[in-house]
């Protein structure tokens, strides 16, 4: 099995075991999350797009497919966006699909360069395909759940959204904090308590992180607070985020 590169968290310097690769002291996928300026100077959405390193575009030929279309990874097949990464932090928005419009905003970081990056969402396993270390997407609910401090955890609740965020640059981008992220109009989704929870992945398979991370609606957005946690994305590394309810 290659090295894992799913998210591992570490929280007040505890190891979550389970995520070779992945130094102490870093939340992140070998690498953490990432935050950037578009380099049209405003954030895009869009189904078609590619990456180019150094560097980015956004493509209208359709022969070139979704940026979200990551080899030997998940595709996830909502709406998907390409940005640029630099010390500055960013707030990225991705374009509504069915129904829900996902905002992620990132902190300032510890780059001194700029570097492309991926996200996209998705609700399911009806369009989250394809496999990852031969296995398909792990839908919350068909496995377990646990504290970031490795303990099990009750899976309480259902997950609204998906959404995953790749390094699909060449730098390693740390942070202080998760992203924050907002999501607009849940309001077909029932249940007031909410959270954030991270896939990692463990020698036995994967496992859904409950992060001290959680949900206030108001009105028709449900907001997440940053968690404070060190933060590190390595080149091509991948988070997968979800936000669940109950």
């Amino acid at each position: 099995m290659s090295i894992p590169r799913i998210a591992c968290a570490v929280i007040a310097l505890i190891f979550i075991a389970g995520c070779a690769g992945t130094n102490a002291g870093s939340f992140g996928p070998q690498g953490g999350i990432a935050q950037s300026t578009i380099a049209t100077g405003a954030p895009h959405s869009s189904r078609r797009g590619v990456i180019q390193d150094p560097g980015y575009r956004l493509s209208d030929d359709p022969k070139e497919g979704s940026p979200c279309d990551i080899a030997g990874f998940w595709y996830f097949h909502g709406s998907c966006t390409t940005f640029s990464i630099g010390p500055k932090g960013l707030t990225v928005r991705l374009a509504a699909y069915r129904g829900l419009s996902l905002q992620q905003s990132f902190p300032t970081n510890f780059t001194t360069k700029t570097d492309a990056f991926v996200t996209g969402d998705g609700t399911s396993d009806a369009d989250i395909t394809g496999t990852f270390e031969t296995k398909a997407f792990p839908v919350y609910g068909s496995i377990g759940c646990a504290s970031i401090f490795g303990g099990p955890m009750p899976c309480p609740g259902k997950a609204l959204l998906y959404t995953v965020i790749e390094n699909a640059g060449s730098v390693t981008i740390g942070f202080n904090a998760t992203p924050g992220f907002t999501i607009t109009n849940p309001g077909s989704f029932h249940g007031t308590n909410c959270q954030v929870i991270l896939l990692k992945e463990t020698s036995g398979g994967f496992v859904w992180l409950r992060l001290d991370s959680y949900g206030k609606l108001k009105q028709n957005t449900l907001t997440f607070k940053p968690l404070t946690a060190a933060v590190q994305y390595a080149p091509h590394s991948k988070a997968v985020f979800s936000f669940i309810c109950n």
